[in-house]
């Protein structure tokens, strides 16, 4: 039976509105540390072990509930320092600065070694190959910030190794699309799947587990957060797609994983690249030059 992926992107609940609006959240309470400790005895509870990828000022501000994350079996990686999108810093060198300064906060407090990253909003530049190359000078095996269909056109949706100019070799954790006709559909993740029937997230694993390969389940602590606070100081028209797509249909989000937790196998990034399947995948996946 395939196992696929269970991912969180954990950084604090307003980066979306102070990537935006730059600020109005300073007069709730904070409520991650709440909102991980609820996610992680839902899995406790189905005994589901999943991929966090956590950003290193999240570290920061809660380093027990980031600790417990890795103590429960759970894996830990990177999603950058600062949550900010990769086009937006001014060199790659301020990249790999921010990149650094999360793995080496994860890996502190976690005592563990990580091994992938995803970059924010799904931000792999247009030229690519100075982002893997600096993934993996810091020891990466893989990466997971690939939306196909959205950044790149003709590369699988599915797990596969990325050759670098280099010579070098990154594995690629794409997001989760469904093929209909010639359209891919995003599924699986975020606003697509609270948006969508659940029959169209189920589909797509469907669709992998015919052909073999993983599927991917990507959420943040606050997809299942309905009391998540609403921020409208700052707000215009403008920001109505926004907000839609933070708060639609949040109250349905958990029902829908444990669903999922019932008809799918899942397990974390980790475990299946250290299972003998992914060596035995790689000999017959296609590989992108970058």
């Amino acid at each position: 039976m395939i196992s696929h992926f269970l991912t969180f992107d954990v950084e604090h609940w307003y980066e979306g509105y102070r990537y935006r609006y730059g600020g109005g959240w300073e007069k709730f309470p904070a409520r991650d540390h709440d909102t991980v400790e609820r996610l992680l005895s839902l899995l406790e509870e189905r005994g589901i072990k999943a991929t966090f990828f956590v950003t290193g000022a999240f570290v920061e501000s809660f380093p027990l509930v980031t600790r417990k994350i890795a103590d429960t079996g759970h894996e830990l990686a990177s999603h950058s320092y600062s949550h900010t999108v990769v086009h937006r810093f001014p060199d790659i060198q301020r990249f790999r600065e921010d990149l650094h300064r999360s793995v080496c906060l994860i890996e502190d407090v976690s005592g563990k070694k990580v091994l992938g990253f995803r970059a924010p909003k799904w931000s792999i530049p247009q030229e690519p190959e100075s982002f893997y190359e600096s993934l993996l000078a810091e020891q990466l095996i893989y990466d997971s910030s690939l939306f196909p269909g959205l950044k790149e056109s003709g590369v699988p949706d599915f797990p596969f190794v990325r050759e670098l100019i280099s010579g070098r070799k990154i594995w690629e954790i794409p997001a989760t699309t469904l093929d209909v006709a010639s359209l891919r559909i995003p599924a699986a993740g975020g606003l697509w799947l609270r948006l969508f029937p659940k029959f169209v997230t189920k589909q797509a694993f469907r669709q992998g587990e015919s052909r073999g390969v993983p599927r991917m389940v990507y959420l943040h602590p606050y997809d299942l957060d309905p009391e998540c606070p609403r921020i409208f100081s700052s707000m215009t028209l403008g920001a109505i797609p926004f907000m839609f797509a933070r708060y639609y249909g949040l109250a349905r989000t958990e029902k829908i994983l444990r669903e999922l937790f019932m008809t799918f196998r899942f397990s974390s990034i980790q475990e299946w690249l250290s299972a003998e399947r992914a060596t035995q995948f790689s000999a017959t996946t296609s590989s992108p030059s970058a």
